[in-house]
């Protein structure tokens, strides 16, 4: 996508219930994140949207050096499979008629 299109975020979360490890049940942390961008039609606006999905690893098992787990949120379902297209690219201009 071009850089100099404006951007909007939606941050994806793990619920809190769910940021601990599977392993060692101490709270996990973000440790990364996985970026999918869409190309939404705003009339008269174009943006790109970037769903950031954070991942989430154990601390305390990273310190201690045994397997812990990784967790990361949910995806935000696609209109499209690796697609850039979102449903307003679909949209029509509407038109009074007389």
């Amino acid at each position: 996508m071009p850089a100099n299109l404006p951007r909007k975020e939606v941050i994806v979360r793990l619920p809190a219930e769910e940021q601990v490890c599977d392993c060692c049940h101490q709270p996990m942390h973000v440790m990364g994140e996985d970026v999918r961008e869409e190309l939404e039609l705003i009339p008269a606006h174009v943006q790109v949207t970037r769903y950031i999905r954070e991942k989430y690893g154990c601390r305390c098992c990273e310190q201690h050096g045994t397997l812990g787990s990784m967790k990361v949120a949910p995806p935000v379902p696609a209109l499209f499979a690796k697609s850039y297209a979102t449903p307003s690219l679909g949209k029509r201009p509407t038109r009074d008629v007389a």
